[in-house]
This record gives structure tokens, sequence and C-alpha cells, in this order.
């Protein structure tokens, strides 16, 4: 019975009483165009009628509106705003258009005919402050906002704020908030700026504090940066001179085989050791092919007998790219690198393209044709096979010394390479490789068939028959990624 007594007695005294909050009283003086006494009673009208607003005074000589308001119930922002959209500009708020056009014929304060009519005061300007009795604070107040998606105020953090074309200047607070010592200065505006929001500058004909909200810049969604790729690039990284060919510096080159790879290079030359016989040697930096070391995707290719027709059995068109070591190369892969090293990458079996068809024919009977064929077995697994196929049986002796100029030939050279993608912990490739070459020369007499007399004829015979396999595989501890097995 007694708690329901209280409540009946709290619930009639509560409403009566009230709760009321604490007011926050403000001063503002600004301007706001206008040009006759009913320009007058809208504009204090208009701030009148706003919550939180007390006082609301705009002088007809001076243009100056004096406002007190509590800031608990409204802000002088929109307090400004709502004058803008009944017709008057003020500062930073400007009446639309449509508003301002039907304004009675004496309110149109924009028209100079009624500027001069009506005595409308300019605005005062920097040196004309002290004629028109206006004085430029000498503390400089204010809070920094920004608005939100929902159009919610929210105070900017670190924003800049500096006076007029001077370097004095300071950023808001947590809070937003702002103060200048404009004693010295005596600017009569304030920029204010904040990264990705659009910078504003304010005029300082008002006193108290200043409010002002930073409009959002745009944002981008995407930046693209270009950058073209040079054919041939010297990384600035490694600590070793590498110097990379690409796929585009071979097709400068027009390459049928890695011996023809360097035309375009001006540290690689290649040579024939014997025109009769076909051989290619690679000299770099001046010195000859048994001091530079030759790996296809860093295991040892053409070395040893291999280094006679090696070059010819890496086909231009499987090649990715080159790189070029000058000077004493490491000795991870072999201890031949004494002057450089040549590395050979060909075209990956998991990235390349899914076929590849080139041929070539010329008028001296000689003719090639190259295949690249990629296929994805599976997500983690897959293959390629590369085909080089090369003949030439026309004999030609065009310097009239009785011997051929180039051997007659018939090549054939194919690769098949699998990548197994990591699965787990373990990734690698394998791969195997055929070449068969077979090269006649000699006598030109003997192919030609200007002579039966075979006895008399000098010829040379060689046939070469090469198989490759190799493999790739690497395994990283799962317990232990530190510790790895390749």
């Amino acid at each position: 019975m007694n708690k329901f007594v209280i409540w009946v007695i709290l619930s009639i005294t509560l409403p009566v009483l009230g709760f009321s909050q604490d007011e926050v009283l403000v001063e503002y003086n600004f301007r706001v165009e206008g040009a006759c006494g009913m320009c007058q009673d809208r504009i204090e009208t208009t701030a009148s009628k706003l919550e939180g607003v007390k006082v609301a005074q705009w002088d007809l000589a001076s243009h100056i509106m004096r406002l007190v308001i509590d800031e608990n119930k409204n802000s002088v922002s929109e307090v400004r705003l709502a004058i803008a959209n009944a017709g008057h500009d003020n500062g930073d708020f400007k009446a639309p258009q449509e508003v301002y056009d039907n304004l009675h014929g004496c309110c149109k304060y924009r028209d100079m005919d009624i500027i001069e009519d009506h005595d409308v005061p300019a605005f005062p300007s920097v040196g004309d402050k002290d004629k028109q009795n206006i004085t430029v604070p000498i503390m400089v107040r204010g809070v920094i906002y920004m608005l939100d998606d929902e159009g919610k105020k929210s105070p900017l953090i670190g924003a800049t704020v500096k006076l007029g074309d001077s370097s004095a200047g300071t950023t808001t607070n947590f809070e937003g908030q702002f103060e200048l010592d404009n004693k010295s200065v005596k600017a009569s505006s304030i920029d204010v700026s904040y990264v990705g929001f659009g910078d504003k500058r304010i005029e300082l004909s008002e006193d108290g504090i200043v409010e002002i909200i930073l409009r959002q810049g745009e944002q981008l969604d995407v930046v693209e940066i270009s950058y073209k790729k040079r054919t041939t690039e010297v990384s600035f990284i490694k600590p070793l001179n590498v110097e990379t060919v690409t796929r585009e510096e071979l097709c400068k080159a027009a390459c049928c085989n890695l011996s023809e790879s360097f035309e375009t290079n001006p540290s690689v030359d290649v040579a024939f050791s014997d025109a009769v016989t076909g051989t290619k040697q690679i000299q770099m930096l001046g010195l000859a092919g048994p001091y530079v070391q030759i790996t296809r995707e860093l295991i040892p290719d053409v070395r040893a007998m291999s280094s006679i027709y090696g070059l010819s059995m890496t086909p231009g068109p499987w090649i990715q790219s080159i790189q070029l070591i000058k000077g004493a190369g490491s000795v991870v892969n072999g201890y031949e690198a004494m002057i450089g090293q040549i590395n050979v990458e060909l075209k990956k079996p998991d990235e390349e393209e899914l076929f590849h068809l080139n041929g070539y024919l010329n008028q001296g009977g000689r003719m090639e044709i190259n295949s690249n064929l990629r296929y994805d077995v599976s997500p983690f697994v897959s293959t390629g096979l590369l085909i080089h196929g090369k003949r030439l049986q026309e004999a030609h002796d065009n310097n009239g010394d009785g011997f051929t100029d180039m051997p007659m030939e018939e090549d054939f050279v194919v690769a098949n390479r699998w990548k197994f993608k990591q699965k787990g912990n373990v990734m690698g490739q394998v791969g195997i490789k055929i070449s068969s070459l077979n090269h006649e020369a000699g006598s030109h007499e003997h192919f030609s068939g200007a002579s039966d007399n075979h006895d008399e004829h000098w010829r040379m015979k060689n046939s070469t028959d090469r198989y490759e396999a190799w493999a790739k595989i690497g395994y990283v501890n799962p317990t232990n990624p530190k510790e790895c097995l390749g």
C-alpha cells in the first residue's frame, strides 16, 4: 500500500516539476544580405521561429545579424541555413536561386540598381574593416565537423586551421575544437583543410564560436598505375649484375634457336667455329664458350659433348626469358661460370598460352615448325608439350669453294613437362626431353649430283641423339616451416 501511494505521488509531481537542462547561450554576429525593411522582417522572423533562438536582430545599416542561441537546442549553422533558405545569403550559406527569384522587387539585393537605391553596404575587405567599424576577432575559436552518411555531425580530429595567408595555424583536438590568437596577425579569414575533404575559407566577420562543416571529397575506387616494361632489364635490387632478356626482346631477334637469340645483345656473340659442320660457340665479353656457363632453368645444359650442337637443341619459340650474368657467376649451379652465366627459362606449363603454332619457309628450302601446347589436368597439376622440327635438304655453294655453305639438316626436338603446384607441403616439376639431330655436309658435287664419282668427294655425316630427364621436388616440414628439403 505504501509503495502504491509513493508511485501515485511521483506520477503527479514529476510532470509538474519537469527536468530542465542547463542553457548554453552563445552570441554570434555575422553578415546577412538584404536591402529593405521587408528583408529585415523576413530575416528576424525566420530566425526567431527556430528552437533555441533567444535574440535575433538584423541591423539594416550594417547588415550585421546579432544572434543569441542556446547551443543545447540548436546550432548557428542551422539558423544560417534557414535564413539562406528564406532567400538571404549569409557567408557560405547561399540562397537557392528559385527562392531568391520569388522575393519582392525591392528585396533583390543582388541587383546593382537595388544596391545603389538602398545604399547597401559593400562586404568589408581587410582594409575597410576599420572604416565599417567592424573589427576582426582577437581570439578565433571554433569547431570543425563532418557529416556522415546519415547527415549527422561528427568532429574532425587533426584538421588544419590557418590564419589567412600567414603561416600561423593549429590543428583541432579530439572534440574538433581549435583556438587561434589573431591579435598580431589580424587576419580577416581562416583556411580549413583536412585530407579527403574539400578546403574551405571562412571570413572572420563574426564573433563567438565559429562552426564549420567540411564536405567530403571525391573518393577514387581504383587507382591504375601504368608502367612500360623494358624488353631488356637490369635488376637494381639483386646483388648480382643480372640482365634479363624478355620475350619481347627475343621477338626482335626473330630467333629460331638459342644461338640466334643474342643478335640484339652486345654482350654475347655467337660464332661459327666450323662453317661446314655448322657448329656454333658462345662468346661472352670476348672469351670463348668453355668459360661461360649455360643452364636451362638452373640445370647445366650446354656443356661437355653437347656444347657442339647444344645451342640448336633449345628452339626460340620455347624460350620465355634469358638471364645474363656478366663477370664471375655463382658456383651453386656449376664451376664453368668464370666470366659469366646464361640461364634460359622455358615457357611454363601453367602460365603460357594454351596453344601456339608457328612455321618458317624460305627460298633456300629451309623449313621449320614449332608448336607449344599447355593443359591443366587439375587445379594442382599442369602439363606442357613443346615440339620443334627443322629440315633443310638442298645443298648451296654460293661462294663457289666447292663445299656446301651450310650442312643439310633433319632435326627433331620434343619436351614434355609436368608441374605440380603446392598441395599440402609438397610441390615440384618433372620433365623429359628428346633431341635428334642429323647433319650432312661436304663436297657440293656429291649432294648436287654433278658427279657420280663419290670416292673423290669429301663428306661429313653427324647424328646426335640426346635423352634428358629431370625433376625438381620440394618438401616443407609442416611442424617447422623453416625446415625444408629440395
